[in-house]
């Protein structure tokens, strides 16, 4: 028979491979219950402030019983004190909030506990900040009765090392939160932005960057990293890839730079800027490597604002925003009079209102205004993804 700093031992290893695959909680506890023939199990992170509860993992646990919890036992836990003031990594069995004739008279007991055949119960608390805490526990039947020596033993080795696999859980969760937030933040910009290492290669790109990719105007290599249609402009973007990656990894005092990438015909079509990485954000940890470089390029023409946003900020009619858009894309009020098939009357009644609701004098000061617009580099809600 294994002995319980043995048991504890592979307990260990399985506490700690949970970190990186949440899923695997529930398949710790089950083991935890099998070593302790605990008939079920649970994993609880909870405020007590506002008795909400952030994160469960339950085993063996009917699903009524989990949401009566959460909507009305919560308040009536009576482990919940004890809980609150118990040292953490130490354990708590039933025994310890009250005596077992006081529990066997709480509605706590009565409709919750001993319905479920969870009358014997072990755990401890694994994290707290006032009231806030993690907390596990494990149960048994009247039949199976108390939990051992061995089983308290066993415990009291692991409590440890749960509290510290569910805090670095809850951090790398945290981490991809933000990683998350920041993804669709910069997938709301209509600008292409690509995050690169120093041979060109995308390390992550927004949405617009995508678009660019599946367009034709950008593509990659059978090596992965990024090319232009014309040789000379890929020479280009590789070389400021290169002197940004140095700047960003310190060995160089600047790099990077911009220029206007053509087709094979002359023609432009991308306007690209190249930028080192600031050195703060690429601590020791990063998975980012320290020679890499940021690219951001648009199409002419791209960052054009979409009408139905031009007229719900302004206040323009559905017409006006129409006409705003022709304007920013360089056409005279004759040739957006006959794309729009109206007469050149009626739009330049639709320009004195624009410039009405817009507080400008004159067709120039529009385009100013819009060109310095904000919303320009946003994508609208009526444009793909």
């Amino acid at each position: 028979m294994p002995t319980v700093e043995q048991k504890a031992l592979r307990l260990t290893q399985q506490i700690y491979a949970c970190i990186a695959e949440p899923a695997r909680w529930i398949h710790l506890l089950a083991e935890l219950a099998r070593h302790t023939r605990a008939k079920g199990g649970l994993l609880r992170q909870v405020d007590f402030s506002n008795d909400q509860i952030q994160f469960s993992e339950t085993l063996d646990y009917d699903t009524q019983y989990v949401q009566a919890y959460r909507d009305h036992y919560i308040h009536l836990d009576i482990y919940r004190q004890r809980l609150l003031h118990h040292p953490v990594g130490g354990l708590l069995t039933s025994l310890d909030p009250m005596s077992p004739a006081e529990r066997s008279r709480t509605e706590y007991f009565n409709d919750y506990e001993r319905p479920q055949d969870k009358i014997h119960v072990i755990g401890g608390v694994l994290a707290r900040q006032g009231t806030h805490l993690t907390y596990m526990g494990l149960q048994r039947g009247k039949r199976e009765g108390e939990f051992g020596a061995r089983d308290k033993a066993l415990l009291e080795m692991l409590l440890p090392h749960l509290g510290r696999a569910l805090h670095l859980h809850e951090l790398i969760s945290h981490t991809h939160i933000a990683l998350n937030h920041t993804e669709a933040v910069l997938d709301e910009i209509r600008l292409a932005v690509f995050i690169t290492n120093r041979a060109a290669r995308p390390l992550m790109h927004n949405a617009a960057a995508d678009d660019l990719l599946h367009g034709g105007h950008v593509c990659r290599t059978s090596e992965g990293d990024l090319a232009l249609p014309r040789k000379a402009d890929t020479a280009t973007l590789h070389r400021l890839i290169d002197t940004a990656s140095a700047v960003t990894a310190g060995q160089s005092p600047s790099g990077g730079g911009e220029w206007v990438a053509t087709s094979s015909s002359g023609q432009p079509i991308l306007q690209i800027r190249v930028s080192p990485l600031p050195r703060y954000a690429l601590q020791s940890s990063s998975p980012v490597p320290k020679a890499c470089a940021a690219v951001f390029m648009t199409q002419p023409g791209a960052m054009r604002l979409p009408a139905q946003a031009i007229a719900a900020k302004y206040g323009l009619s559905a017409a006006e925003g129409r006409l705003v858009c022709l304007l920013s894309d360089g056409l005279n009020l004759e040739e957006a009079a006959r794309t729009l098939s109206v007469s050149q009357h009626t739009v330049r009644s639709q320009l004195k209102s624009i410039f009405a609701k817009t507080g400008v004098g004159r067709q120039q000061e529009l385009l100013l205004l819009l060109a310095g617009d904000l919303l320009n580099h946003c994508r609208g809600r009526d444009e793909p993804a």
